[in-house]
């Protein structure tokens, strides 16, 4: 199962996913713009299984980019990216509802 691209609104929580499998076990690496993404407050890497998850929380307009998964091991490199796009929620009408006929 591939990355998959995905939409989010600022402050929403992202999880892209992927399943890996390999023998021998692959070592897991994510990337953000090919640069290596470490565990912290806002970014945080699970497994269950064969499922591998970064769960980036309350999304911000630096997140957007594109994130790759790489995984090696004896026999080789795979991996698989996709793009993240943050955009602001939209801003209500100020005044509420509005009827055109």
């Amino acid at each position: 199962m591939p990355l998959q691209d995905k939409r989010a609104l600022i402050g929403q929580n992202v999880q892209l996913e992927c399943q890996i499998e390999g023998h021998p076990d692959p070592v897991i690496k994510w990337l953000k713009d090919g640069h290596n993404v470490t565990s912290c407050p806002d970014y945080e890497m699970t497994q269950n299984g064969k499922k591998h998850a970064l769960v980036i929380r309350t999304a911000q307009g630096a997140d957007c980019g594109r994130f790759t998964i790489q995984a090696m091991n004896a026999a080789g490199i795979k991996q698989s990216t996709c793009m993240l796009i943050v955009a602001p929620a939209p801003t209500p009408i100020p005044g509420g509802s509005m009827s055109i006929s």
